[in-house]
């Protein structure tokens, strides 16, 4: 992980404030070669995850009100996201977390939780990762070889590597298609650094915010999907967003729901309906009642087979 990159710039900050040190926006944005502004957004994002108002801010200086900071704030999703943070850390072999008290954290927290969701991507390639990093960094043009008959040679300008379904994709634009693609960490092949450069794409960054599951379509507009939860399922609904769009509209007397999603393609929710089945009841668009019908009808042929 490079020193610059927002993780580490938010993983470090952290372990300053559970040491109890009093930092400074500029003396930060000096040592992390960044400008003040970037420094202010990650505190910012710090303040965001953990929700909670732990950090005291004076001018340019700020510091955390509680000591042994993460023992006290953390909940079982930070956790979770730290677990995560530090197997990848592991499978690149960097040891981020030195720090004796979040090392207790990590011993102590495993006593407590399991948690057994983790990327399957082999991420040990550390040069490979270091130049993906670069090269989104810089907003510099990459060629991948990619494990993949129909897609074998890409010339690519990268955004962003999220975690989707606790797979990793690279995302960004294939000059050769001239579209917006995730390709699977996993299956990068190499990886080249051209000296070309790009601006990025005010469309696509704003697709990647929006970005729910690997089928999210980039240029779709969103189309509006309503059901119906039974009483008996409503509380899961009301305890978990299944995707960030998920939205609550109206309770019924009876203990039912009225839940609204915003998608791109039947496929963002597709696996979410199935699984739900018979719970819930599709509302609208009620194309969708057909397409799931068809799905079904499909698996349900493929097993009398």
């Amino acid at each position: 992980m490079s020193k610059n990159s927002s993780m580490n710039r938010v993983l470090t900050i952290l372990k300053y404030l559970n040491n109890g040190n009093i930092l400074n926006i500029e003396e930060l944005a000096y040592e992390f070669n960044v400008s003040t502004r970037t420094i202010r957004r990650d505190v910012d994002l710090i303040e965001d995850s953990f929700e909670d108002n732990f950090i005291q801010k004076e001018k340019t200086k700020f510091y955390a009100i509680k000591k042994d900071l993460l023992n006290d704030v953390l909940q079982g999703n930070e956790l979770a996201t730290l677990m995560q943070i530090l197997n990848v850390s592991k499978e690149k072999g960097e040891d981020l977390f030195r720090n004796e008290h979040l090392n207790k954290l990590k011993k102590e927290s495993s006593l407590i939780y399991k948690f057994t969701d983790k990327p399957f991507e082999n991420l040990t390639n550390k040069k490979q990762l270091k130049d993906l990093e670069k090269a989104i960094k810089y907003k510099q043009n990459i060629d991948i070889k990619y494990k993949r008959e129909d897609l074998e040679n890409i010339n690519f300008n990268p955004y962003k590597i999220i975690l989707l379904n606790e797979n990793f994709y690279l995302v960004g634009f294939d000059t050769n298609k001239e579209d917006v693609i995730k390709l699977r960490v996993g299956l990068i092949k190499e990886v080249e650094l051209n000296s070309k450069t790009f601006y990025h794409d005010y469309d696509i960054l704003k697709y990647i915010e929006n970005i729910q599951t690997p089928w999210t379509v980039f240029g779709n507009k969103d189309i509006i999907v309503e059901v119906i939860s039974s009483k008996r399922i409503s509380k899961y609904f009301e305890m978990k967003k299944y995707l960030p769009s998920q939205k609550i509209i109206k309770e019924f007397e009876d203990g039912r729901l009225l839940i609204q999603f915003k998608v791109s393609d039947f496929k963002d929710i597709e696996e979410l309906l199935i699984k739900w089945l018979p719970e819930i009841e599709i509302i609208s668009p009620l194309t969708y009642k057909d397409k799931l019908k068809k799905i079904l009808e499909m698996k349900i042929n493929y097993l009398e087979n």
